[in-house]
């Protein structure tokens, strides 16, 4: 990550676009492919900057004037624009790419600090999130597991370098036990199309979604900080199919369509 944003990230001109934009436009979480890898770059409304990639973390600070953006990471500077189709340009010598908007980022307050669970079984568990993306969970019957997290409706997904887990937050504390757990790592191996997690943004009903491809053939879909499905899964032509049932279909912009109580949901990973 770091041969990628500080190394390589010594950016030439970025592309221009028609209509003028202002930092509003640009602030928000953004993820691009890099080969086999994501990156995602998290512009915040005061100006600091995160990107992702690997389980690794750049930290910076941005500004925007006119249809341009730059950023600084460890003092390599990252040139951004806006496209027309709503798309923001990276180029590098290293790395270029078009981001594609993920969605806007919630008031660190939200859900960055430290939490505490209400499950018995787990009383000593401290899930400290922090605002740069990264968390560090500790329990008294284990090591403390360092790792990057995001947003995902009413809580975060975990990711460390064994696996990914989803676990919902309320009135300041983790709901229920722990969390769900969405998979290992071998679960989810890089190049795939569709193995790994995917969030949705909210649906008409106000909840959030989660569906968790397992390359065994099953897919896990959670809702409202339970799983209310576990069914095989295969690939299609268009994008996915569950249990012969229903089929999820894949768009230009690289988000999954599935069908919700008759309404066409967008997920994004």
């Amino acid at each position: 990550m770091k041969k990628i944003l500080a190394a390589g990230f010594a950016l030439a001109l970025a592309l221009s676009c028609g209509a003028l934009a202002d930092a509003g436009d640009f602030a928000g979480v953004w993820s691009a492919k890099n080969g086999e890898d994501t990156v995602t770059v998290t512009l915040y409304d005061d100006e600091r900057v995160t990107a992702i990639s690997e389980g690794m973390v750049l930290d910076g600070v941005w500004s925007a004037e006119g249809n341009a953006a730059t950023a600084q990471f460890e003092g390599a500077e990252v040139s951004m624009a806006l496209n027309e189709d709503g798309t923001m340009h990276f180029v590098s010598p290293a790395f270029e790419a078009d981001f594609g908007f993920v969605r806007p980022v919630p008031a660190p307050s939200a859900l960055s600090g430290v939490w505490t669970t209400t499950s018995e079984e787990y009383a000593d568990t401290t899930l400290r999130l922090y605002e740069d993306g990264t968390y560090l969970l500790e329990a008294a019957d284990y090591d403390i597991v360092p790792g990057v997290w995001t947003f995902a409706g009413n809580g975060v997904v975990l990711y460390s370098d064994e696996k990914a887990e989803y676990v919902a937050l309320a009135n300041g504390k983790l709901i229920g036990s722990f969390g769900v757990e969405l998979g290992y790592a071998e679960d989810f191996p890089k190049g795939t199309a569709h193995a790994g997690v995917w969030v949705s943004g909210e649906t008409a009903d106000g909840i959030a979604m989660l569906l968790c491809f397992h390359t065994d053939g099953n897919v896990i879909v959670v809702r409202d900080g339970a799983v209310v499905m576990n069914v095989p899964w295969t690939e299609t032509a268009n994008g996915v199919n569950f249990a012969d049932t229903f089929e999820g279909t894949d768009t230009a912009d690289g988000t999954l369509l599935v069908p919700v109580n008759g309404e066409q949901v967008v997920f994004s990973r």
